[in-house]
């Protein structure tokens, strides 16, 4: 199931302030390896790892634990017309029991032109919601990221937490 809806609208500012006002999405100290490493089914743990190395080599950025089981890799700053302002994660996933959920910038470009060539999944507001990473093209996977990476860094300023 290929699903792609390039009507669904959505709040980027919702998102971003959900990951900065929620106490399970601060930041801590446990380290990205150790929550992988904890994982216990054996195909998601590989497949977590896997995602891991793909998203590091191609941000180029340190993971950080958002949270007792969301890795984010780099951030940014955002202040939307309310007022509201924090800090994001550039890209990150999350391992969970029903599905591998990456998370894009809340506002990313058009990405139909991949998501077509991807394979099975879902997409939400925000995220990728694959169940495991042999029932997509992980070539096309990456140049998800590496747009959506590219895509932040153009129009976000650069933030360190």
């Amino acid at each position: 199931m290929n699903v792609f809806d390039t009507s669904a609208s959505f709040s980027s500012e919702a998102i971003c302030n959900d990951m900065n006002n929620s106490a399970k999405n601060q930041v801590i100290k446990q380290t990205a390896k150790a929550f992988l490493d904890q994982i216990k089914d054996s195909t998601l743990r590989r497949d977590s790892h896997k995602l891991f190395q793909m998203i590091e080599q191609i941000s180029n950025e340190k993971a950080i634990m958002w949270g007792p089981n969301t890795i984010g890799f780099g951030s940014f700053y955002y202040k939307y017309e309310s007022g509201r302002e924090g800090d994001c994660m550039v890209i990150g996933f999350s391992a969970k029991k029903q599905n591998l959920t990456i998370y894009l910038s809340p506002d990313y470009p058009d990405l139909s032109d991949l998501t077509a060539k991807l394979g099975d999944f879902m997409l939400g507001k925000a995220c990728i919601y694959i169940k495991k990473l042999s029932d997509i093209d992980e070539n096309v996977l990456a140049q998800i990221i590496q747009r959506a990476v590219e895509y932040v860094r153009k129009n976000y300023k650069k933030h360190k937490v």
